[in-house]
């Protein structure tokens, strides 16, 4: 007789995880869009990829000093 209450309660569980678990999918797949839909500046990308390991500080350094460079160059 216990084991229907339980049994149900199992599956009330499961299903909100499962309703959890594609809102959040949903919202970084939101997120990731509308990231994509900013333009992003030839400096918000490289901190990104410096944020994200795919550059060494030197690198990093370097990158930034030829973007400053370009930057003061169009600037006149």
């Amino acid at each position: 007789m216990m084991m229907i209450p339980v049994g149900i309660a199992l599956v009330i569980v499961a299903i909100l995880l499962a309703q959890y678990i594609s809102n959040d999918s949903q919202i970084e797949v939101a997120d990731k869009e509308k990231r994509k839909a900013i333009p992003q500046t030839a400096r918000d990308i490289l901190s990104e990829r410096y944020a994200n390991g795919e550059l060494t500080r030197e690198e990093y350094l370097t990158m930034l000093d030829d973007i400053q460079a370009n930057e003061q160059h169009r600037l006149g």
